[in-house]
């Protein structure tokens, strides 16, 4: 055997072959690194959208709790404004309060916002933005409670009077009477307990919403939650 060619062709292999693979794992390093930055900038865009979609419930949990704060401070200031009838002209509060005219639709979450919501804030604003929805609707009830009350004492049958002064007076008979009497009995004893509660829910709500818009600002910044209310002027009042 002539040693003199085959051991250069044997090198010439093993040289090619080392080559071969040198740029085998060159290309793949390179593929593996261009794999990499596509999937980092893959996980950014995925981040960002995510988070977007974050910021958008995020708004919508905002315009709600707004919504929560807006009613409780339609109801306050129905039973303030009943109130000061009350002590000016005399008479009691279910003879002096004017009803909503129209009873607001109740206020809930929904999955995706309650998520937000647990991803984000802290425990205790957890706990208080889940509550404000109950607190809400149950303010809401009792006013539509009221209004239908209202409309059944307008109902129950009486003889009116007017005085020389042109003052209307209104009595009843009989039965008429007596289910006068409990109808404004029940409104009143509604009346007094909602005067007792809605100042201190209406504070509470004013808080949630301000605790909530600053915990949210902190994590997405006020440009990409795209809204900001002005909130501590309602809670100096």
């Amino acid at each position: 055997m002539d040693y003199s060619e085959f051991i250069p062709a044997i090198l010439g292999a093993v040289t090619g072959g080392g080559i071969s693979l040198l740029t085998q794992d060159l290309s793949f390093r390179r593929q593996e690194r261009l794999r990499k930055k596509l999937q980092k900038k893959s996980d950014i865009l995925k981040r960002e959208h995510e988070k977007k979609i974050q910021s958008q419930h995020a708004y919508i949990v905002l315009i709600k709790i707004n919504r929560c704060c807006t009613e409780i401070n339609l109801f306050n200031n129905l039973i303030k404004e009943t109130i000061s009838k009350t002590e000016a002209r005399g008479g009691t509060l279910s003879q002096n309060f004017v009803p909503i005219l129209a009873d607001p639709s109740e206020i809930n979450f929904t999955a995706e916002e309650l998520l937000v919501i647990k991803e984000i804030c802290s425990t205790k604003t957890i706990q208080n933005i889940i509550d404000l929805p109950y607190i809400t609707n149950s303010h809401i009830a009792s006013f539509s409670h009221l209004r239908k009350l209202k409309s059944d004492i307008a109902c129950v049958p009486a003889i009116g009077k007017i005085d020389a002064d042109g003052v209307a007076t209104m009595s009843y008979e009989d039965q008429n009477a007596i289910r006068s009497k409990i109808l404004l009995f029940e409104m009143d004893s509604v009346l007094n307990s909602i005067r007792t509660t809605i100042p201190k829910d209406r504070a509470h709500a004013f808080r949630v919403f301000k605790n909530t818009q600053d915990e949210f600002t902190s994590y997405f910044g006020k440009s990409e939650l795209g809204i900001f209310w002005d909130i501590d002027r309602h809670l100096e009042q």
